[in-house]
């Protein structure tokens, strides 16, 4: 089985801890939102091309180690479209793929869902932009809508993913946000609940959906050097089993 990895570093942290010939890293930042999943399968699969003034907006620079961000992303059509050629030899490569969908948060610029918080320009910190959008406040002539995804929207979406999994026989292990059962953060709690809703109304195919809540229950988050909790991640320490457990997960559907 090799895989691909199409999330944050919540996902992306653990899956760097597989053996490299098991994993097939993107190099093109984060996806958070089930719209935007959907349009990079496309993307890597050929079902849609991208512009470089829709790349600038789509794609965001972020990275652990073994996935370093491609400028190549941001630049002009002919060296956008090697690097998404790079992308899709990753692609052809693998048989499998790890989905994380972490907020139901979307934007869209026509019908292509772009970064919550895009970082071509400016780095903004999400303090600053999450009540009214970055687009409104820095760029309101592109017209970008937010809105919060439904139950409905989500199943439609992740129909759609798994359409397309089928289409080009790859399986794939879905799952939602970091929630402690023991003191659940609303917001993360909702996405997960109707993440949880919107797949089991949805033909899944080849698809397992895992829940992280019990490594949470027994790990805690992430203790920071200053004693900070950092409630995106598990700790460094329960990155290996937590690896370990999406990859037999992964097995185990991958026939």
């Amino acid at each position: 089985m090799r895989a691909v990895p199409i999330g944050t570093s919540r996902l992306h942290e653990p899956m760097s801890l597989l053996p490299s010939e098991d994993v097939g890293f993107l190099g093109c930042g984060y996806v958070h939102t089930s719209g935007q999943v959907l349009n990079l399968l496309q993307v890597l699969a050929g079902e849609r091309q991208l512009t470089p003034s829709e790349a600038r907006w789509f794609f965001r620079r972020d990275q652990t180690p073994p996935n370093p961000f491609s400028m190549d992303l941001w630049q002009a059509q002919h060296r956008l479209d090697a690097a998404v050629e790079r992308m899709r030899d990753t692609w052809t490569s693998s048989n499998a793929c790890f989905i994380e969908i972490c907020s139901p948060r979307s934007y869209r610029m026509g019908d292509l869902h772009v970064q919550g918080n895009p970082n071509i320009d400016r780095n903004v910190g999400y303090a600053e932009i999450w009540k009214q959008g970055y687009y409104l406040t820095y760029e309101p002539d592109l017209d970008v809508k937010m809105f919060d995804e439904s139950v409905d929207e989500i199943a439609s979406n992740l129909s759609a993913i798994f359409d397309l999994l089928a289409r080009h026989e790859r399986s794939a292990v879905l799952m939602g946000h970091l929630v402690d059962p023991n003191d659940p953060h609303p917001g993360r709690a909702r996405n997960n609940a109707n993440l949880e809703e919107a797949f089991a109304a949805t033909s899944h195919g080849a698809v397992a959906f895992v829940d992280c809540s019990p490594f949470v229950a027994e790990h805690g988050f992430r203790v920071l050097e200053d004693g900070t909790v950092d409630i995106h991640h598990l700790p460094w320490e329960a990155l290996d089993a937590f690896a370990e457990h999406l990859a037999e997960v992964a097995r185990s559907i991958a026939g």
